[in-house]
């Protein structure tokens, strides 16, 4: 139950955010072990924003998401990322660099 608690801040502050009173149902099916420190509570804050948004008729940018998600925790805001990316700060502050390899090589 712990997991849902990322969930949980996650949609209440895009609910506060839109100034929206949408709820929202979640079916949560995780393999990964709580508190395994691989990012899972945090991807999960991430996709609820994100999911949110989408079901809202996308108010919000993706760029607005990921500045929003740093005000629930430091490392939510590199899953709205696209490819490699390096991150300062706490984690929060994210910055898209090149790949040192394409990632398209077969």
């Amino acid at each position: 139950m712990i997991f849902f608690i990322h969930i949980i801040k996650a949609l209440n502050l895009y609910r506060k955010k839109t100034d929206t009173d949408n709820l929202f149902w979640i079916h949560l099916d995780k393999k990964m072990p709580t508190g395994a420190g691989l990012g899972g509570g945090s991807s999960d804050a991430a996709t609820a924003l994100w999911v949110a948004n989408q079901f809202s008729g996308c108010p919000a940018t993706e760029k607005e998401l990921q500045e929003w998600s740093s005000e629930i925790g430091s490392n939510i805001p590199f899953f709205f990322s696209h490819g490699t990316t390096c991150c300062t700060g706490r984690g929060e502050i994210v910055q898209d660099i090149p790949s040192l390899v394409p990632l398209d090589r077969k």
